[in-house]
C-alpha cells in the first residue's frame, strides 16, 4: 500500500507541477498581451491632456468675445437712450437739450460702433485661433500661453 500511495503522491505533484507550468505560461502571454494596451493608456492620457488644454484656451478666447459683446450691448443701449434723448428734445422744442442730446448721440454712436469692431476683433481672433488649434496644435498652446 506504500507504493500505491507513493505513486499516487509522485503523480499528484507531476500533475500539480504541470498545472502551475500551465498556470504561469498563460499568466506570461496574457501580461506580453497587456503591455501594448498600458502603454496606449499613457498615450491616450497625454493626448486627453493635450486636448483639456486646448478646450481651455479656446474657452479663455471665447470668454474675450462674451466680455466684448456685453460691452457692445451696454454702448447700443446708451446710443438708443440717446436717440430717446432727442426725440424728447425735439418733441419738446428745447433747442438746447436738442444740441445737448444730438451731441450725446453722436458721442454714444462712436462708442457703439468701436464696441462693435471690439466685437468683430475678438470674432476674428476666435476664429483664427480655432483654425491654428486644427493645423498647428503646438503654436497655437505656445500663443495661447503668451
Amino acid at each position: 500500500m506504500t507504493g500505491d500511495r507513493a505513486i499516487r503522491q509522485e503523480r499528484a505533484v507531476t500533475v500539480i507541477g504541470w498545472v502551475t507550468a500551465v498556470i504561469t505560461a498563460a499568466t506570461l502571454m496574457l501580461a506580453a498581451a497587456a503591455l501594448p494596451v498600458l502603454l496606449d493608456t499613457s498615450e491616450t492620457v497625454e493626448v486627453q491632456r493635450r486636448s483639456d488644454e486646448i478646450a481651455r484656451c479656446r474657452s479663455e478666447l471665447r470668454a474675450r468675445i462674451d466680455a466684448a459683446t456685453a460691452v457692445s450691448d451696454r454702448r447700443e443701449s446708451e446710443r438708443v437712450d440717446a436717440i430717446g434723448d432727442v426725440i424728447v428734445a425735439s418733441v419738446a422744442e428745447d433747442d438746447p437739450a436738442l444740441a445737448a442730446a444730438a451731441r450725446r448721440l453722436r458721442a454714444t454712436g462712436v462708442h457703439a460702433a468701436e464696441a462693435r469692431d471690439g466685437v468683430d476683433r475678438a470674432n476674428r481672433a476666435y476664429e483664427r485661433a480655432v483654425r491654428l488649434s486644427g493645423s498647428d496644435p503646438d503654436r497655437f498652446l505656445a500663443e495661447c500661453a503668451d
